[in-house]
């Protein structure tokens, strides 16, 4: 690797913090950010139609900050939209990814870009990952096998562990630096990916784009994983999950590989619906039935992007860019689906 930029020379960066019904949050991840022992950078916070009080809450923290903090107030879109309002107003050569109910330790900026400043080939640097109490690890790095199965990496383990840095197939963009550069050649987020999927698929086009992504475990977040997430109902989330799972490989992978690994996970999902019936779920197996019926009728969209990352990604770097999968990770899955009943 080569030698680390000097502190005093460190790129501009801009930090993106995506803010949605964030009240508990805002002020203290806004704190953390402000203390960042760093040389020059600008924060950036996108309201995705927030109706709590976060947006007065960000304003308080702007009257005595106004010279770092800038908000934007978007629609309810979702958390894609609202970063790329976020990076399409940045000026950073870096932009630090960041969601709202996160807490930035003080060097986890200066660590990700001395990373990356040392090595053009990375595209996101990814930090260490814990829980706001700073004992467990969130995510430290996430696996993706073949079928689009994604499951982060020492969930709920000691916060020592996962100390060797690695590269990824996917960051967690719960807390990431990217180079802005290389999203002029991938796109940015893509706003169909409304809820799930979204970090995946632009990993995803990095990774095959020839780019790197890679674990610093010396950079740290801490994070209250989840709280979002456990205020949707399971049926939404399923529908969800599912939709945007099918549409990632459809969207991403070359034809023999959507018919090796796709329709697998398409039979996956029609046979867990079965499941939640028997269940007598009947609202759950409705809402993944649904998924499969609504990729079908949006199958048109879907392919367009397939064409788009072939012949505008995958084919300008070429077709032997190695992608770092994981073994299978089907049991898991399994594990996952009965601890739903």
């Amino acid at each position: 690797m080569k030698q680390y930029a000097s502190f005093t020379h460190l790129p501009f960066v801009s930090i993106v913090v995506a803010a949605y019904n964030s009240e508990v949050y805002i002020e203290k991840c806004l704190d953390s950010v402000l203390k960042l022992n760093y040389p020059q950078f600008e924060v950036i916070v996108v309201d995705g139609g927030s109706i709590d009080d976060t947006i007065h809450k960000i304003k308080l923290k702007i009257r005595t900050n106004q010279d770092k903090i800038r908000l934007i107030c978007n629609k309810n879109l979702g958390v894609s939209a609202d970063r790329n309002v976020g990076i399409e107003a940045s000026r950073g050569k870096y932009i630090f990814l960041l969601d709202a109910d996160t807490l930035v330790e003080k060097d986890s900026a200066k660590e990700l870009a001395q990373l990356m400043d040392a090595d053009s080939k990375i595209g996101i640097a990814q930090p260490k990952i814990l829980s706001l109490n700073g004992r467990k690890i969130c995510n430290a790095g996430t696996q993706m096998d073949h079928y689009g199965w994604t499951f982060a990496a020492g969930t709920g383990e000691n916060r020592w562990k996962y100390e060797s840095p690695r590269e990824l197939i996917c960051a967690d963009t719960t807390a990431v630096l990217v180079r802005k550069s290389i999203l002029e050649k991938t796109g940015l987020f893509d706003e169909y990916f409304f809820y799930y999927y979204e970090a995946t698929d632009l990993s995803y086009r990095i990774v095959v784009s020839g780019s790197k992504i890679v674990y610093w475990p010396k950079a740290v977040v801490r994070h209250k994983s989840g709280h979002v997430r456990k205020k949707k109902t399971l049926s939404w989330r399923l529908f969800s999950f599912n939709l945007y799972h099918l549409a990632f490989i459809v969207k991403n992978y070359k034809l023999k590989e959507i018919a090796r690994f796709g329709f697998p996970v398409f039979l996956a999902t029609v046979l867990s619906s079965l499941y939640f019936l028997l269940k007598r779920k009947a609202d759950v197996a409705i809402s993944i039935l649904k998924s499969t019926t609504v990729l079908v009728k949006e199958f048109k969209t879907i392919w367009s992007k397939h064409l788009f990352v072939s012949y505008r990604i995958r084919n300008t770097n070429g077709s032997n860019t190695s992608v770092p999968f994981s073994k299978s990770l089907w049991n898991l899955v399994m594990h996952d689906l009965k601890s739903l009943e």
